[in-house]
Formats: C-alpha cells, sequence, structure tokens
C-alpha cells in the first residue's frame, strides 16, 4: 500500500516522488527500527510495485523538471501569517508549539504530569512535518502551499486546549470549567470583537429592508 499510493501521489504530481525514498528511508530505519530485519526486509520487497510504477513513469515523462518550484523562507512565514489571521482561534497554535517542543525534549516536566499523551507519536509527527517543510522549501511548494499545513496548525491549536481538559477532569466543578473553555474557544473562534462592531454598525446605520418593514402603509 505504501508503495501504490506513493505512486498515486507520483501521478498527481512528478515532484512528490521525493517522498518515496524519504519515507521508506525513515519506515526502515526509525518507524521500524524495533520491528526485526526480515519484518523490514519484508516490507521493502512490497513496496517494489509501487517503486516499479513510478521508475515507469519517470521514464515515460523524461522532460519533467524538478526544483523549479520551491518556497522560501518569505513565503513560507508569510502563507503562516496568512493561516493565523484568518482566525483567531489558530493564534492558539503559537502555543501549541511551545507545548509540543517541551513535550519532546522536556517530557519530563513537572507541568507536563497532567497531560497524557504519546510522546513517542509526537516526536515522529514533528519528524514527518520536519520532512515535509524541507521538500517544500527544496522541491514543491504545493506541499505547504494551498493550505498544506492548515490541518499541522489546527493540530497545535488541540495541544493547548487538551493541556486544559486533562487538567481540570480532575476537579469536582468540572462542568462550569468545561463550558468557560468552550466559551473562550467560541469567542477566538468567531472574532467576538468583529461581531461586536457588525452589530453596532447594523443599528447605526440599519440596511434599506429594515426601513421598508417599518415604513407604515
Amino acid at each position: 500500500m505504501y508503495g501504490l499510493l506513493c505512486y498515486v501521489g507520483v501521478v498527481i504530481n512528478y515532484n512528490y516522488v521525493f517522498l518515496f525514498p524519504v519515507g521508506l528511508g525513515l519506515l526502515y530505519f526509525f518507524f521500524l527500527k524495533e520491528n526485526t530485519d526480515w519484518y523490514r526486509a519484508q516490507f521493502v520487497k512490497y513496496t517494489m510495485l509501487g517503486m516499479f510504477l513510478i521508475l515507469i513513469s519517470m521514464i515515460t515523462h523524461i522532460d519533467l523538471r524538478f526544483f523549479e518550484d520551491t518556497l522560501n523562507f518569505k513565503q513560507l512565514n508569510s502563507y503562516l501569517s496568512v493561516i493565523i489571521k484568518r482566525k483567531a482561534f489558530y493564534s492558539l497554535s503559537i502555543l501549541g508549539l511551545i507545548s509540543l517542543l517541551i513535550m519532546i525534549f522536556k517530557p519530563q516536566r513537572r507541568t507536563l504530569t497532567a497531560l497524557t499523551l504519546d510522546v513517542k507519536r509526537l516526536r515522529e509527527f514533528t519528524i514527518l512535518i520536519l520532512c515535509v517543510l524541507i521538500l517544500s522549501l527544496t522541491v514543491e511548494r504545493d506541499l505547504t502551499q494551498n493550505f498544506g499545513l492548515l490541518w499541522f496548525v489546527v493540530f497545535l491549536c488541540i495541544l493547548p486546549l487538551e493541556w486544559i481538559f486533562q487538567s481540570i477532569s480532575r476537579l469536582r466543578s468540572r462542568r462550569n470549567f468545561i463550558y468557560m473553555i468552550y466559551v473562550i474557544v467560541c469567542l477566538l473562534d468567531s472574532h467576538f470583537e468583529g461581531r461586536i462592531r457588525i452589530l453596532y454598525n447594523f443599528y447605526q446605520s440599519p440596511p434599506d429592508i429594515v426601513e421598508l418593514i417599518n415604513r407604515e402603509p
């Protein structure tokens, strides 16, 4: 399945061919390192069909050019700033990134005692994100642009909220705390200050339909 999925990616965008060797190397030397050598060798063998199809696609399209549609750091920063400005809720991703770094490098800190997450999976997840960013900066910008990293920003926003929910789960009156967190999330997600401004402008200069309704017959 890994080889065939990589082949489908190459059909969509030929620059995704670099995902195959990078992903296969990570699987063999990192993600599957706890398995036996025989198992890892079998895994590589069963990816040969996808590798063969990828090679056929590259050979039959010899005129393809690589490394011409990369992303620079300025464009990446601009792209991330646009995502964060779209919704105030996404500003929590900054706290989420700090929390992620603490969980990866300082998992034994006292502040993390209330948070129960699989640190090993978080480290593997972070390595995958770094690989996607590196390939985007060197090979293909579409790996991160066009909201390609939006799911990662949302994940970072969930981390501090999960931290809060797990911290208050041991309290007696947790219902009120859950309601409070829910209200905070709604305010962050809905641009509350913008809603107030729109409501104020509505009553200051109501649209014509309101005048028509209130007009005497």
